[in-house]
C-alpha cells in the first residue's frame, strides 16, 4: 500500500491510501494495526509527512567514499538525532537559518528512510525487516556552518534546525517494493543532479542498522530512520527558490523548496 498522512477538504487530519488522483481511502484505525481498516474515500487537500516519529535517527557516512574501515564494528556505526521539530511535510519549503548575516551553508542529502512498524528491542538482522511497516523519503538537510569534521555529536545542531527533514509523500509498505536493498537514490538541485548512488552500496544495509541500532536502545512504533546519503557527484549552491527533488526508485519523489 501507498499510505499517506494528509489533510481532508473537510480539515481533517487522516492517514489514507492514496489513489494517486487525488484522492485516499480513509484509514479509519492505526497505520500499524496488522489488518488496517478502511473507511471511506476522501479529497486530498493537502499532504503531510506521512509519519509524525517519536524519534528521528539517522546513520552517517553509510556510502563508500568513507574513512572507516572496510570492516566495521557496532560501535563505529555513526547515529545521531534529528529532533522531531525538524520533520517538514512534502511541499512545504526549508527555512534558512539566520544568524546576523552568517552563511548557514546548506546542503541537502537525499535518503532511504524506514519507518519502525512495532517495537524492536535486541532482534536479529534475519529478522530486521519483520519490524519494519514501509519505506519513504527523507531530505537530511543540513547546515554545515553549525558542525565540524568530526561528526558526531556535533551533527545534531547542524542538522537539527527546523524544517531540516522533509519527509514524504508516502510511507511504501513492503509488499509493495521489488527490494528495498537496492533502489536508486537521486537527488537534484535546480533540476541538476548532486548526489546519486543505490541502496545496494551502503556499508550498513537496513537489517544491520536495524539490529544494531536496536541493541544500543528500543525502537518504538513509528521511529523514523534515516540511512545516509549517496556520494557528491556535482556541487551545487543553494539560493532561495532552489528547487530540490529526491527521487527513489519505485517510491517517487520528495520535491521542497528554499526559502
Amino acid at each position: 500500500m501507498r499510505i499517506i498522512r494528509f489533510i481532508a477538504d473537510d480539515g481533517r487530519t487522516l492517514h489514507g491510501v492514496d489513489h494517486g488522483d487525488g484522492a485516499a481511502s480513509v484509514i479509519t484505525g492505526s497505520i500499524f494495526d496488522s489488518n488496517l481498516s478502511m473507511g471511506p474515500r476522501v479529497s486530498i487537500a493537502k499532504l503531510l509527512a506521512p509519519v509524525v516519529p517519536p524519534n528521528i535517527i539517522c546513520v552517517g557516512r553509510n556510502y563508500p567514499p568513507t574513512p572507516c574501515p572496510p570492516v566495521l564494528k557496532d560501535q563505529e556505526l555513526e547515529v545521531f538525532l534529528k529532533p522531531t521539530t525538524a520533520l517538514q511535510n512534502p511541499g512545504d519549503p526549508i527555512v534558512r537559518p539566520e544568524f546576523d548575516g552568517l552563511d548557514p551553508q546548506l546542503d541537502v542529502e537525499g535518503e532511504l528512510a524506514m519507518v519502525i512498524g512495532r517495537d524492536a528491542k535486541n532482534i536479529t538482522e534475519s529478522r530486521a525487516l519483520d519490524f519494519v511497516l514501509g519505506f519513504t523519503i527523507a531530505n537530511d538537510v543540513t547546515a554545515k556552518a553549525f558542525q565540524t569534521a568530526s561528526g558526531p555529536p556535533l551533527w545534531t545542531r547542524g542538522k537539527g534546525f527546523d524544517t531540516f527533514c522533509p519527509l514524504g509523500p508516502a510511507i511504501m509498505t513492503l509488499d509493495e517494493i521489488n527490494d528495498p536493498l537496492d533502489l536508486e537514490i537521486r537527488t537534484l538541485v535546480d533540476g541538476h543532479v548532486v548526489r546519486q548512488g543505490r541502496t545496494s552500496e551502503m556499508i550498513w544495509s537496513v537489517p544491520r542498522i536495524i539490529a544494531t541500532v536496536s541493541r544500543h536502545l528500543t525502537l518504538l512504533q513509528g521511529t523514523l530512520i534515516l540511512t545516509g546519503a549517496p556520494p557528491v557527484i556535482h556541487a551545487a549552491a543553494l539560493t532561495p527558490g532552489s528547487r530540490i527533488e529526491v527521487e527513489i526508485s519505485e517510491l517517487g519523489s520528495l520535491t521542497v523548496t528554499l526559502d
